[in-house]
């Protein structure tokens, strides 16, 4: 017979495609070593997609880049970062500052057009009165993963969230570019549904995650 804090259950939680490849495992690695008996099970994908399998049951929690609508959700921010661009180690504008025209003459690397990736990008050239035709050339990809590495083989360069490639940053894998004049920062929500019959558990999983943040 199991013990009381022994008992189990199943978290169903959803996380944004390029947030789950990266820095949001740390957390659930985390979520998993302080309730070693909780089952959980990450759904990737989306925000649209995410935020509808919240509304069908499918998920009780997810991570995006979204708050939803106040009428049908509760959220709590969990962090906030920078889109920066970067390009490896052997390209001709790694670690200088540049004007954003500058780029043009480039191959711009990014994710698939349903993807947040792609949109956040959308609305970072248009603000700039730029569009992806506006480049040397393209190439598009179904994972954040295959963004990296494609730019640490010096394929192109990439607008991308500072999280997800800090550590790469870091061991000087890649690049910044500085772009003069640009400043563009997204925000990370928990977004769970109004009145969830599972809040406890969210809020157990919403205060280990925060308690992550200092290693992002």
């Amino acid at each position: 017979m199991k013990l009381p804090d022994e008992i189990s259950y199943c978290l169903n939680l959803g996380v944004l495609s390029s947030a789950g490849e990266t820095a949001v495992m740390h957390a659930i690695a985390n979520y998993m070593h302080e309730f070693p008996h909780t089952k959980i099970a990450i759904q990737l994908g989306e925000t649209s997609d995410l935020l509808n399998s919240l509304k069908s049951g499918d998920i009780q929690a997810c991570v995006v880049d979204s708050y939803g609508t106040r009428e049908e959700f509760e959220s709590a921010q969990l962090f906030s970062t920078d889109v920066i661009c970067v390009c490896s180690t052997k390209h001709p504008l790694a670690g200088k500052t540049v004007d954003f025209d500058m780029l043009a003459n480039n191959r711009l690397v990014f994710r698939e057009e349903s993807s947040s990736s792609h949109m956040n990008l959308v609305s970072i050239l248009h603000s700039h009165n730029r569009d992806l035709n506006d480049f040397l050339s393209y190439v598009e990809v179904g994972s954040i993963y295959a963004v990296k590495k494609l730019i640490m083989e010096d394929v192109g360069v990439s607008f991308i969230y500072r999280y997800i490639v800090q550590e790469d940053l870091d061991s000087g894998m890649l690049k910044e570019i500085r772009v003069r004049d640009f400043h563009y920062r997204s925000y990370f929500n928990l977004v769970w549904m109004k009145h969830s019959a599972f809040e406890g558990n969210i809020m157990q999983f919403l205060e280990v995650f925060k308690g992550t943040l200092g290693s992002f």
